[in-house]
């Protein structure tokens, strides 16, 4: 099928100097001037309706009319209509191929006096091609780019009809897929007609004068093109390595972290960098370097080459109303170790009670009461609501790890009908008063840490 792609119409006059006896006479000397009924004709191959038209107009009216294919004359004085000064003709290609498909010429002709004056245009006539990108273009350097220097991407497509433009997007490493904004670059195309291999370039670039490593990632320029009710589709993809020093993160977005004490507690650094970060290493702000074992729980994790994550997991002990700690990594561009600084924090006025060791009868469990209040409280133990008191199998001592006397409760030979029930610790200092309850099953499992409620 036909297809008449709008263009504007481009005549070029090839013309002699008006004769100088044409000043006195009274005919005004027009040279000729050629217009074509459009400057590009597309079809599909095999198709047999194209017909080019022509209209010179000059005066006096155009004797001569001639048509040409690239430099070969195809048609001398074709079969034309006259309209006063003008004269329209038509050629019809026949079936369209890669033989017929090119640059058509128009030329008309007129004389005066001896002198003769002519004028051309031309049209293409091109064969339907599907829109495909031809190549694209990355700098030899593409893989050392360092962040905050300039990278630009090229597509470069061919096709008949041409489209306008390419859509560019990013599907970064570290994030989602988006179309490529402002923020990232500045997207240039630019169009070249009149190819000698009768396809139409289209070059998008995309210039990005800075680069920031959260534009790490998978480029893509796309475009379609639409022929005949038909739409199809073509892209090219750019795989971009920026090269930046380590960044560390929380998994949370916030370093300050309150908990219950005696809770579990939870932290996730993460840290990103081309070439691959170091492991992660946590230490206490003091220098102490925190490892896997009893009481830490320590894993990291590769994600891809630019990220990995490491998470620590431990219970917050009692004696840490408020401690720092940090995670480190560092990749071969970092001028140092690179650290993130955690602050945790116990919330006011909580504590719970911790079970440990066995509850089958006739062995020994250990029952640990954990508190926010300083080393001046005093603890009592409670059970069913009544005082416990000390003796052959019940015993008070203090948990190395608090200092709070009597905050561990340890009873031998347990036996169901004795020792299950409701145990309560109840901490005082000075005026203020804070509980924490748990039951104990003899024979069942260990349970969950109780948490307790302020008395105050």
């Amino acid at each position: 099928m036909t297809e008449l792609i709008t263009a504007t119409l481009i005549t070029r006059l090839i013309t002699s100097s008006i004769p100088e006896n044409a000043k006195s006479s009274l005919l005004i000397f027009q040279n000729p001037s050629v217009v074509m009924s459009a400057r590009e004709r597309a079809g599909d191959l095999g198709d047999t309706d194209i017909k080019l038209s022509c209209t010179v107009s000059s005066k006096p009216a155009p004797d001569k009319m001639e048509w040409f294919f690239g430099k070969t004359k195809i048609a001398n004085q074709p079969t034309s209509t006259a309209s006063g000064f003008d004269r329209s003709s038509k050629y019809p290609v026949g079936s369209l191929s890669t033989s017929t498909e090119g640059k058509y010429r128009c030329v008309g002709n007129n004389t005066y006096e001896g002198s003769e004056a002519s004028g051309e245009g031309y049209t293409y006539v091109r064969i339907h091609r599907p829109y495909k990108v031809s190549s694209s273009t990355v700098p030899t350097n593409a893989d050392k780019v360092n962040e905050y220097t300039a990278l630009n991407l090229t597509c470069t497509g061919l096709g008949v009809p041409e489209v306008t433009q390419f859509k560019w997007t990013l599907d970064s490493v570290l994030g989602k897929t988006d179309a490529v904004t402002s923020s990232i670059g500045e997207v240039v195309n630019v169009q070249k007609y009149d190819r000698s291999d009768l396809n139409i370039e289209v070059t998008s670039t995309l210039v990005m004068k800075s680069v920031k490593y959260t534009n790490l990632g998978i480029y893509k320029c796309a475009t379609s093109q639409t022929w005949d009710n038909n739409t199809n589709s073509t892209s090219k993809s750019f795989d971009i390595k920026i090269n930046f020093a380590a960044k560390l993160s929380s998994a949370t977005g916030s370093t300050e972290v309150f908990q219950d004490v005696g809770s579990q507690i939870r932290l996730t650094c993460i840290v990103l960098g081309n070439p691959t970060p170091n492991d992660v290493t946590w230490k206490w702000t003091d220098g102490a370097e925190i490892t896997k074992g009893n009481e830490f729980n320590l894993e990291n994790l590769p994600q891809n080459s630019y990220k990995k994550t490491s998470t620590l997991q431990f219970t917050f002990l009692p004696n840490y109303h408020r401690k720092d700690l940090q995670c480190m990594s560092k990749n071969s561009l970092s001028a140092s170790e690179q650290k993130l600084t955690f602050t945790l924090s116990m919330k006011p006025n909580t504590m719970s009670i911790i079970q440990s060791g066995s509850t089958k009868s006739g062995e020994s469990v250990t029952l640990t009461c954990l508190t926010t209040f300083n080393k001046n409280g005093t603890i009592a133990w409670l059970k069913d609501g009544q005082v416990l008191n000390s003796n052959n199998r019940i015993s008070f001592t203090t948990n190395t790890t608090f200092s709070t006397e009597n905050s561990v409760l340890k009873i031998t030979d347990i036996d169901g009908t004795a020792d299950s029930g409701d145990y309560t610790c109840k901490v005082t200092e000075g005026e203020k008063s804070l509980t924490a309850n748990h039951t104990l099953s003899i024979g069942s499992a260990a349970t969950n840490t109780s948490k307790g409620l302020s008395t105050v």
